[in-house]
């Protein structure tokens, strides 16, 4: 066969991203499972709020505040899910897996959940 036309297939993405408003997520699969982060600029400690996102009351984020350049304190909320194993994401792992959640922030948009 003559296979000179043949394109190659596209690039398969090593994580992906998406967002809307306040908040950012990256999913990205790691030995074998999936896992999303989600981050979010402001509050969410209401049980069942995560930045304005009516969410399961298992859905308690893990918050943390940062300084930007200004010296002003900017508060970060973010989730962790495997979502292979809890495909709904009714239970966060964040507090469990934190050096999941350090190898998940750098791949958010810049900016986003800064350590």
């Amino acid at each position: 066969g003559n296979n000179r036309n043949m394109q190659p297939p596209p690039p398969i993405r090593s994580h992906v991203t998406s967002g809307l408003k306040n908040w950012r997520l990256v999913v990205k699969e790691i030995n074998g499972s999936i896992y999303k982060l989600i981050c979010c600029q402001g509050g969410g400690a209401r049980s069942n709020n995560f930045c304005g996102i009516d969410g399961p009351p298992t859905a308690i984020p893990r918050v943390e505040n940062t300084k930007n350049d200004n010296g002003e304190i900017i508060q970060w909320s973010h989730l962790l899910y495997d979502v292979v194993a809890d495909p709904f994401e009714m239970n966060p792992i964040q507090n469990v897996r934190q050096d999941l959640v350090m190898q998940l922030r750098p791949l958010l948009p810049m900016g986003w959940c800064p350590t």
